[in-house]
Order: structure tokens, then sequence, then C-alpha cells
């Protein structure tokens, strides 16, 4: 390239792509990082991981595993769904409810009478990894209480989150945290213009701060190459450039509490007790 290139995406190869090219994106195992460093900060070490059986769920539970076992954490099972009326089944089967109440139905044939028995859900989980979106999501959390799994804390995806202030639909969603961007919970006039003027629904607004971000790396990325650990605090995160002329996102965190999405401080080691 005769020129510093910025992609808006990324190059899916095992080459190395030309001298010049820098490649940033949206990318969700900026995300994933976020959510195992959080994670390990909270002293959780076995994790249930649930994602939609499609190539961008896939793809997700794949560097979330990776992630998990890099940190020492232990994946204690991986569970996709379709969305198509087999959340219960998939929650079931992945706390072990169905193995609890098909033992149930064995003690009852060997004792030959009626049983009182309620079912029990598998001990050995502290979190649950989630990728879905805001609809797969209102009916996942739900479900897992149902199934004896609303005591489990739940970091997901930002793709849970509409970018829209929903409570009614939203309160499904309570006590979910996750990764986002800060443009998300950002009100400044450039954003309310954009949303004026963009006949987009909320979720897409995230590609103006891309663009934003976008604009502003441009003049700095030599800047960036040159001084090691140099940062640009930007409507995307925190941008830093990667050896490999990736730039990386810090991101902030938020959390559903009463159906709204708001911000909530995000955890560094020295929040962690030192015993831990």
């Amino acid at each position: 390239l005769p020129v510093p290139t910025l992609a808006l995406n990324y190059v899916n190869t095992n080459t190395s792509p030309p001298a010049e090219l820098y490649q940033f994106g949206l990318a969700v195992e900026d995300e994933v990082i976020e959510m195992v460093k959080r994670a390990r900060l909270e002293s959780y070490e076995q994790a249930l991981i649930l994602t939609p059986d499609s190539r961008w769920g896939n793809r997700v539970a794949l560097s979330l595993f990776d992630g998990w076992s890099q940190a020492e954490g232990q994946v204690i099972a991986m569970n996709s769904f379709t969305g198509e009326n087999d959340y219960s089944n998939t929650i079931q089967s992945a706390l072990n409810v169905l193995e609890s109440k098909q033992r149930a139905k064995r003690i009852q044939r060997l004792a030959k009478q009626p049983i009182e028995f309620t079912p029990r859900r598998r001990q050995d989980i502290d979190v649950i990894f989630l990728a879905a979106n805001p609809e797969q999501a209102r009916q996942i959390k739900p479900t897992l209480a149902f199934h004896f799994g609303g005591d489990i804390p739940v970091l997901a995806t930002s793709s849970v989150f509409s970018g829209a202030a929903k409570p009614e639909k939203d309160q499904d969603l309570d006590d979910i945290v996750f990764p986002d961007i800060p443009w998300s919970f950002e009100q400044t006039n450039i954003k309310q213009k954009i949303e004026q003027i963009s006949n987009v629904p909320p979720a897409f607004h995230r590609l103006a701060a891309l663009g934003i971000d976008a604009f502003r790396l441009i003049p700095r990325i030599k800047q960036l190459e040159l001084i090691a650990d140099t940062k640009l605090y930007g409507k995307t995160g925190n941008l830093k450039l990667l050896p490999n002329r990736i730039i990386q996102r810090e991101l902030i965190w938020g959390k559903f509490s009463r159906g709204t999405a708001t911000q909530i401080p995000t955890l560094t080691s020295n929040d962690v007790p030192a015993n831990i």
C-alpha cells in the first residue's frame, strides 16, 4: 500500500497484511477480553458459555473458550441455542436439570410409588458467559431463573443491549452485566444530532462512533505506532495499537437495573482484596 490505510474490518487470514494496513472495527474479541478480565477480578473460576448456533455465535464461543482457558479458568460446559423454542431444553441440559429429572424418574420406578421431588441444577458453575441479541436474552434470563439458575452471575456481550432505553421490555435483563462502548452511555450534542438525522435502529448508532474514531485515528496512527502504550480516548473505547497494527479497544461496563442499562465502574486489580 502506498499510504497508511485504515481498514474498518479485519483481515481473516494467516498471512501477514501489508505494512501500511491498520485494522480497526467493533470486534467482539475486544469484548471477550474485557469479559474474561472482569470475571477473573470477580474471582469466578468455572464458567458456562451460552451462544447462538450461528457462525457469529461459534466465533464468540471459541474466543471465550480460548480466553477463559488462558486465564486459567475452567469451562464447565458450552451450549448453543437456535432460538426456535429451544431455550428451555438448552438451559436444562446446560444446568443438568434434565439429568436431575431423569434421576428422579428412575428412583420413582425403583420405589414403585410417587415421590416428592424438586429438580436441582449443577452446583459447579459460578458465572455464565452469554452472547445473544436483546430478544434472545429477554427469554434466556427468565428461563435460567425458572430452571434454578437465576442466582448465577451473567456476563454478556454488548449485543444484549439494543442501544435504546426500553425498560418495559428489558426488565427481564436485570442484573446482566456487559461491556460496551462509551458512546452507548453518552448524551452529547453530536450524538443527539446523529440520532435525529439517522433513520436506522439504535443498535446501528454504534457505527457512528466507529466513524468518529476512524476520523480521529487517521492523523494519530503513526503516533500510536511510534510511542508505546499511547492511547486515544475515543467513542468506541480507549484505543491502542497492537504490534500487528490492529487497534484494540478497552471498553466500559453497563448493567441492567429495573429494565434500564446504566454505566457501572470498571473493575481493576485495586478493587480486589489482597488475599484473593
